[in-house]
Formats: C-alpha cells, sequence, structure tokens
C-alpha cells in the first residue's frame, strides 16, 4: 500500500505502469495519423507535378495529451486507490463478528448493517476470512450457534439474512460458543457490535472474549443503540397510562406515537419530550368512548422495534356486561322493570347478558350491573366479593333492599340505614335536582340535565373518605354516585334505584352516558383460567410487524404463567378471534441497563461509517469517457466522419454535453415539466404522510390515464419555499401535527399559485374526529389548518352545493369520500371568473390519498370505511373529477351539454 495524505493505493505496484507513458509519447509522435486517401478521376492528369502538402510528421500535441491522460487515468484505476481509507483490523487470522440481534438491536438496523457490510468489505480486501455469531436465538429454536469460517462474500449474503429478533440476546449460550471457537484458532480477533444493553451475562461474556485471542474492539455509540420500551401502567378514564423507557438518559430527545385502529387507519397521535436526565416518562393517553374500543396498537413511529409496540387485545376492545336478574324478572322485563332501562341504555355498547349470579361467573365479563331488585343469596355474595377483589368491575344501584341492608361488604362507601325521602305526606322536602359532577372523577365532562330529580336515596355515611370517592352530587351536596377500589377491582354504587321508582335519571342522556363510561372504564375480560392454553394467532417480528402464525415450534401460552418471549413464544396476539389476549414485549423486560464497562484493552469504536470510498470505478469510468472521445476525433482526422466545427470546438462541445451543469439540468427539468403534466404534493416533513400523498397521486395518475384523454407524467413533491409551482394542476396538501406554519416566501408563492389559476387541494384527515357535517370547530385538523394557512389570505369558503363542476366534470357525483365518507367538502365562495370559475382551494378531511394508493400496503394498511372497494371506486371519481375540473375548467357549463347531463340524471 501507498498513501499520499487521505489517497492510499492498494495495488501500488500498478502505478510503476506510469514509466511507459514516455514511451507512449515516443511511439504516437513517430507514428503519424494516416494520410487521408481521396479518389479522383483525373488523377492521371496530375501524374507529374511537383507536390507541395506534406503528411504530418506527428500526432498533434493536444491528442497525445489526451492518450496519455487516458492511460494514466487507467492505470490509476488499476492501482485501486482508496480515498479516506480505514485502518487494517488487528491480526492477521480470521475475525469473529459477534452480533447483538436481538430486540434492542431493531433500533437503527440498516446503520448496524452498513457497519458490519463496511468491515467485511475491509476484510475481503485484506484476503481474510471470518465467522459470525449472533447472540439471539434463531427462530428454529435451535440455540445460538456459531457460523461456519466463510469468506467476506459469504459472509456478506448472510448477513443480509440476518435480523434482529423480538426476546433478548442469550449473552450465556454466545460465551460458550464464543470460547469453543477461539480454543481452536487462537489468532484471531474479534468485532464486538453491541446493542449497547448490559445484563448479568454481558460481563463474563466480554471477559471470555478477550482471553483467548488477539484482541477485541468494541462498536457501541448513543446515535445508533436508541431502544425505546413502551409499557403499560394502568388503565385510565378514557384511555391508556403509559410509560416509555430509553436507554441514555443524557440530551433531550423527542418521539412520536401513534395510535392504529385495526384497519390500519390513524386515531391519534402523541409526541413525547425527554428532557435531560429524564431515562422514563409516564403519560396518559386519553381517547374519545367512539375511538377508545377501535384502538389496536400504539406504536413508536421511529426507531421501529417490537419493544415500542402495544397491542391491545379482547379484555381492551370487547365490553360484554352481565346484568344480575332472576328468573321472575327476565320472563318479566316491562317498563317497570330496572333491567328494561338497563338493557336500553347499553343497547349498542356491547353484548349484554341477563342471568344469575352463577351463570353470569361462569362468562368472561367486563362488568356486572347489579340492580336492587335482584336478591342474591349469601354464598352468592362472597362469590361475587372475591369476582371484584381479583380485578371486576361491579356497578350497583340502590334500592329497597339495599337500604335495609346498609353493613353490605359490596358498597365503595358506609352508608346510613333507611332511606331518605323527598316526596310524600309526612316529609316536608321536595325533590332534589341533580347536582355537578365532581372534577376529579372519572365522570368528568358530561352534561348534566336540569330536568333530573331524585325523589329518595340511600345516604353515604358523612366520613372523610365520601368526599373522595363522590363522583356525582345532588344540588344539596348528597352523594349521588360514589366509587372506590377494593381490592384489584372497583365498585360503583348509584345512590338509587335504576328505575324510575326513585327518580327519572333513568329517563336522561346522563343515564345512558354515565353507564357507557362505567363500562369504557372497566379493566375488561377477566383472566382467562388457568388451565386454558392459547394458540399463536398474530406473531410479531423484531421490528414490530405481525405475520400470521406458520405453526414451527412456536407454541402456545398459559395465561396463569409470567409470559417470557422467546422463540417458543414470541411476543404477539394468542387465542381464538373471539378471545385472544395480546403480550407484549415491553412488559416482559426488566429495566434497561447501559453497557458502560468494557474490558482494558479493548478497542472502542462508533457505528458511524468511516467514510471510506473507492476511487476505482470513477476513474475507470472517466477513462473509458474519454477513450470514446478519442475515438471520435480520430476517426474525425481520419475523414470517416465529418463535424461542422473544428476538432478542438468538436472536443469541447462533448465535454460540455458529459459534464452538463447542474443549472443546464435544471433548464432540462423545467422543460420537462412544462411539455408534460405532473401532479404536486407539498412536503410535510413526515416521511410516512408524504409517502402515502406520493403513492396515492400515483394510484391516481393511474385511473386518469386509463378512463380520459388527459395523460399525466408522474408525481413530484414540492416544496413552496423553494419550488416553482406553476407547473402542476393540482397541489395536495395533507395536513400533519408536526407541521408548522407557513413561511412568508412559502405563503408568497403559494397566493402567487393560486391567484394564476391553480388548485390548492388541503386534506385535513380528521374526518373520523368530525361531525357528519364535515369540519368542526373542535376537530384537530381544523386547528391544524388554522395554524399551518395563518400567512395566508383564503377567499370566503362554503360547502359543495348541488350543480357544482365537482359534481359533474367527469362522473356525476353527490359525494366525495376518501378513506373515510361524509362531511363537507369546502370550496371557494365566489371563484374568479378568469380562470373559468375553477376554485382555487378545496378543503377536506376524507384522507384521499389513502384511499387513491395502488401499494398493496397502503391498501391493507388505510381500508375504506364503511363502504370498502365500492367507496374506493367512488374516491377515484373524484379524483378524476378533481384533474378534469383543474385542468379543462368549467366546461361542462355550456348549453351543449346540458341535455346530457339532465338525460343521465334522469337514470
Amino acid at each position: 500500500m501507498f498513501s499520499l495524505g487521505s489517497l492510499t493505493f492498494l495495488a501500488p505496484w500498478m502505478l510503476a505502469s506510469l514509466a511507459a507513458v514516455p514511451l507512449l509519447w515516443w511511439l504516437l509522435r513517430i507514428l503519424p495519423p494516416r494520410p487521408r486517401i481521396v479518389q479522383l478521376p483525373t488523377f492521371f492528369l496530375l501524374r507529374d507535378l511537383q507536390a507541395n502538402v506534406r503528411t504530418p510528421a506527428h500526432t498533434p500535441w493536444w491528442l497525445l495529451l489526451l492518450r496519455a491522460l487516458i492511460l494514466c487515468l487507467f492505470i490509476f484505476a488499476f492501482a485501486d486507490p482508496v480515498l479516506r481509507r480505514a485502518d487494517d483490523i488487528p491480526g492477521s487470522g480470521d475475525v469473529l463478528l459477534v452480533i447483538d440481534n436481538g430486540w434492542a438491536a431493531a433500533a437503527n438496523w440498516d446503520k448496524r448493517s452498513e457497519k458490519i457490510a463496511e468491515y467485511l468489505s475491509r476484510l475481503g480486501r485484506a484476503g481474510r476470512n471470518a465467522a459470525m455469531l449472533p447472540t439471539a436465538a434463531p427462530e428454529d429454536g435451535g440455540g445460538v450457534k456459531m457460523s461456519n469460517v466463510m469468506t467476506p462474500e459469504e459472509a456478506k449474503g448472510q448477513l443480509t439474512r440476518m435480523k434482529p429478533q423480538p426476546w433478548p440476546v442469550d449473552h450465556d449460550a454466545a460465551r460458550k460458543e464464543a470460547v469453543a471457537f477461539l480454543e481452536k484458532n487462537t489468532d484471531t480477533h474479534v468485532l464486538f457490535f453491541s446493542d449497547g444493553l448490559s445484563s448479568a451475562e454481558t460481563p463474563v461474556f466480554l471477559k471470555a472474549l478477550t482471553e483467548k485471542n488477539r484482541g477485541l474492539t468494541m462498536l457501541r455509540d448513543g446515535a445508533v443503540n436508541r431502544p425505546y420500551v413502551l409499557r403499560e401502567e394502568e388503565r385510565s378514564p378514557g384511555g391508556l397510562r403509559l410509560s416509555l423507557e430509553r436507554l441514555d438518559a443524557a440530551g433531550s430527545a423527542v418521539v412520536k406515537l401513534v395510535a392504529y385502529a385495526g384497519e390500519g387507519n390513524v386515531i391519534d397521535e402523541k409526541t413525547i419530550s425527554f428532557s435531560a436526565g429524564d431515562k422514563t416518562i409516564e403519560f396518559e393517553w386519553s381517547f374519545a368512548d367512539e375511538l377508545r374500543n377501535r384502538v389496536t396498537r400504539i406504536d413508536v413511529l421511529q426507531p421501529r422495534m417490537a419493544s415500542g409496540v402495544f397491542l391491545t387485545d379482547s379484555r381492551w376492545q370487547q365490553r360484554p356486561v352481565g346484568i344480575l336478574s332472576g328468573i321472575a324478572q327476565k320472563e318479566t322485563a316491562g317498563f317497570l322493570n330496572e333491567v328494561y332501562y338497563l338493557r336500553r341504555a347499553l343497547e349498542g355498547g356491547g353484548d349484554v347478558t341477563v342471568d344469575g349470579q352463577a351463570e353470569l361467573e361462569k362468562k368472561e365479563l367486563s362488568a356486572i350491573i347489579w340492580p336492587d331488585s335482584a336478591g342474591l343469596t349469601a354464598v352468592e355474595r362472597v362469590n361475587l366479593l372475591n369476582w371484584v377483589e381479583k380485578g371486576g368491575f361491579l356497578i350497583r344501584f340502590a334500592g329497597p333492599n339495599l337500604a335495609a341492608a346498609a353493613d353490605d361488604p359490596l358498597l365503595p362507601v358506609p352508608l346510613r340505614h333507611g332511606q331518605r325521602a323527598m316526596q310524600g305526606a309526612l316529609t316536608w322536602e321536595k325533590p332534589v335536582h341533580m347536582g355537578s359532577i365532581v372534577a376529579e372523577s372519572p365522570l368528568d365532562g358530561l352534561a348534566v340535565p336540569k330536568d333530573v330529580t331524585v325523589l329518595r336515596q340511600v345516604l353515604a355515611d358523612p366520613t372523610p373518605e365520601v368526599l373522595e370517592k363522590t363522583w356525582i352530587q345532588l344540588e344539596d351536596g348528597t352523594p349521588f354516585v360514589t366509587g372506590g377500589k377494593v381490592g384489584k377491582g372497583t365498585i360503583v354504587l348509584v345512590h338509587a334505584t335504576a328505575g324510575p321508582d326513585w327518580s327519572n335519571f333513568c329517563y336522561s342522556g346522563l343515564y345512558v352516558e354515565m353507564l357507557q363510561r362505567m363500562i369504557s372504564l372497566s379493566a375488561g375480560i377477566a383472566e382467562y383460567k388457568a388451565e386454558k392454553l392459547l394458540p399463536p394467532a398474530m406473531l410479531m417480528d423484531g421490528f414490530g410487524s405481525l405475520r400470521q402464525s406458520a405453526g414451527g415450534i412456536v407454541g402456545p401460552v398459559n395465561p396463569a404463567q409470567q409470559f417470557t418471549p422467546s422463540p417458543v413464544t414470541p411476543p404477539g396476539i394468542y387465542g381464538q378471534r373471539d378471545q385472544f389476549k395480546a403480550y407484549n414485549l415491553g412488559p416482559a423486560l426488566s429495566p434497561l441497563r447501559m453497557l458502560e464497562e468494557i474490558p482494558s484493552g479493548s478497542l472502542e469504536e462508533t457505528y458511524a461509517l468511516s467514510g471510506e470510498e473507492s476511487l476505482k470505478g470513477s476513474l475507470a469510468t472517466l477513462a473509458v469517457l474519454l477513450l470514446l472521445l478519442d475515438t471520435i476525433v480520430t476517426l474525425f482526422l481520419r475523414g470517416f466522419i465529418s463535424l461542422p466545427l473544428r476538432p478542438f470546438s468538436a472536443v469541447l462541445c462533448i465535454c460540455v454535453i458529459l459534464f452538463a451543469t447542474p443549472a443546464a439540468a435544471q433548464e432540462i427539468e423545467e422543460a420537462e415539466l412544462v411539455s408534460s403534466i405532473y401532479l404536486g404534493y407539498i412536503e410535510t416533513g413526515d416521511q410516512f404522510t408524504d409517502q402515502v400523498s406520493y403513492n396515492g397521486l400515483m394510484g391516481l395518475k393511474d385511473i386518469v390515464n386509463a378512463r380520459t384523454n388527459i395523460q399525466i407524467e408522474g408525481v413530484r413533491s414540492v416544496d413552496p419555499s423553494r419550488d416553482i409551482l406553476i407547473y402542476y394542476p393540482i397541489l395536495y396538501w395533507p395536513m400533519t401535527e408536526s407541521q408548522t406554519a407557513l413561511s412568508i416566501s412559502a405563503a408568497r408563492n403559494i397566493q402567487d399559485y393560486m391567484a394564476r389559476g391553480g388548485m390548492v387541494v388541503v386534506d385535513t384527515r380528521d374526518q373520523q374526529f368530525a361531525g357528519p357535517e364535515g369540519l368542526s370547530g373542535s376537530s384537530p385538523g381544523t386547528a391544524r389548518l388554522r395554524k399551518l394557512t395563518e400567512n395566508l389570505q383564503i377567499a370566503e369558503l362554503a360547502p359543495v352545493g348541488e350543480g357544482h363542476i365537482l359534481t359533474k366534470s367527469f362522473y356525476l357525483l353527490d359525494d366525495f369520500p376518501g378513506v373515510y365518507q361524509g362531511g363537507q367538502l369546502w370550496v371557494e365562495k365566489e371563484p374568479s371568473p378568469d380562470y373559468d370559475s375553477v376554485t382555487s382551494i378545496l378543503i377536506g378531511g376524507n384522507d384521499w390519498a389513502a384511499a387513491w394508493s395502488a401499494e398493496e400496503s397502503d391498501r391493507s394498511r388505510f381500508i375504506v370505511t364503511p363502504g370498502g372497494e365500492q367507496q374506493r371506486e367512488m374516491s377515484y371519481r373524484f379524483g378524476v373529477n378533481l384533474l378534469m375540473a383543474a385542468l379543462a375548467g368549467n366546461y361542462k357549463a355550456d348549453q351543449v351539454h346540458v341535455p346530457y347531463i339532465l338525460e343521465r340524471m334522469k337514470k
């Protein structure tokens, strides 16, 4: 090897060939170009003339210089020059690559792979072989195994098949394999690609790696080793209480979490900010009642890893409720029966079962409701108490039976004996109106009707704990709904009957909302019985993606035993369709501990690439291009081709073509935009959202090209702060939470684009949060829209009315669905007549790009609801209408189209 500063020649002996360049120069000078032969029919007339023209005695100097340069470039290329060459790996024997590929290695796995591949390239250059030792057990359950000694190219092939596993590494098993290998190969250097974590076995493992080898190099850094662990702490009213743990507490960090529905739609997003010193952050994530049961998973968006995924299960989504009742009550569930009002209030909110205590105990229930008219025996009361203490949720209503037995243990607060009557001949009191909901109670936020009155109630004993357990008060301050913990479960008491006997509460909307809120607070289906084994259904890989269980060594799990992630029981979903349980990786992991101490004498490197760059290919390519140039010039000098320029001008022209400037390339690109039709979308900075926008517009392009005479060339992303926008007929602009308000230059660019006839399609993507009228003042998309467009001057908007151009520009439409259906589509109320009265801005929230996408991954992630593929077809038709209106204007307003449109509307 030979080095010149940061440039190293790996085959320096090839540089000796430079000595032949002067010889080439001499040969080219004494061998002039071949004379040009011209055939003239009158040549015999010139036979005796004396020739004054002489053929060249030497090759032109500039051609000599070109050929010498070509030869030098080939010599330098074969000398294998490397820029910023990395240091050689210590030792001369085989190298052992120990790779942590457990769950924590999923963070930035691509960067790990690039670093390993770089080391393998360096081994190949040095002519050394490698053996690989993954420290996590493989999927086949065979245990940690050392690979055979391979060439670097074979090792690269095995590296492409290696992936992080969704279970911890086994450094103890890896130590045994490494020791056996190092005893046979004492001249081995070890490269340990660490995931940054330390366990009880790690120090012993590292010590074993340094005992019988030629050295150890540790690779670790905080830029790549950034695992996160998401855990559920406890359930909270209307949502979850989660914790997010990181490995390194130094510095600040921002992590984005996304909640998904079963069909892959995004329910909500949340940003968690770590300050310097914060290792674990606990937070509460609340959802609206109608959205909470749709959440199937919560992901850490970046980095993708199994420990950053929280899966919900049937305990989270299903809310089967049992109502205690006797046989007579089940047969006579009329208007005077409490069960009638309870069932009506719970309609549509889940599976409701009305039965006795013994029968309900056999079922997996989320909550049990106990009306006062259902009498229980002493044994049944004990069994019900045991069920609550194990985590059950009991909702109890008062009545004459409870008033007569106030010392019942199945109560959240102690009661006074008897009942309080506020109407009758022997009382001066009047019916009491419903008061307020205590701010700290789980029912906070529900609306209290003013016309609800209470005629009778059971009174709580005025102890200090009663105030803490009061959820709803009456107007006079007495508790009406109380609740508290009993063991691991919860008991809620409504201090009146479930029917109209003691109050008209059962006729109010608060009655329904209160029961539904309480059911949503329940812990879900109780734990499965210990003897029941749950078969695997969906298994999680190291990146947190789910796949169907294909059998193999994966077996069922026993819910009664503690879950331990392994090849036999990987994290995922186990059970049947109607009864399943999610086993997440996060709760099964112990607190993260960073690997800090390494064996003395060991080398330490980071995962950052060395920046080594081989110039061999670039030099060879340049030499070939110049050789082509030399061929053209030679053919010109010999007269085989004719060029309109002089030789020097021809060489200059070819060089300009070969090495065109970026400005020329930009002019070519702008010319392409002018001559062809491209769809544009505004970059949001969110890689996921931008990819969906691109896929969606590409899908719309294919539909428009197939169904109309419009031929769209492609799709481009645009940055309004720097790009020219007028080339695009429409600009699709999705709203994201991370976007910031437009800069002055970007706003001015978009304003000019709309003023010159462009159409901006704003998609707030929040129709699932909005009401039937579309964008609402309180929806998250509307708030983001106001923030992002605060620098824009937008004309007065109005909903798309009957007969608008968007309803008839190609297809006849009365709705504009995307992934979501319904809502209003807002357009410019009075568009400019200068551009055929086509609206310059269009605002909706149906997530059209996700519905237009032809990508299979997007189709599986964004299932259109509720219309399925028929709704997707209508979404495509809206996209066609949109493009027709933007490109052809309001052409169907011409009278010639009116008869045909009317005839079509009649059909």
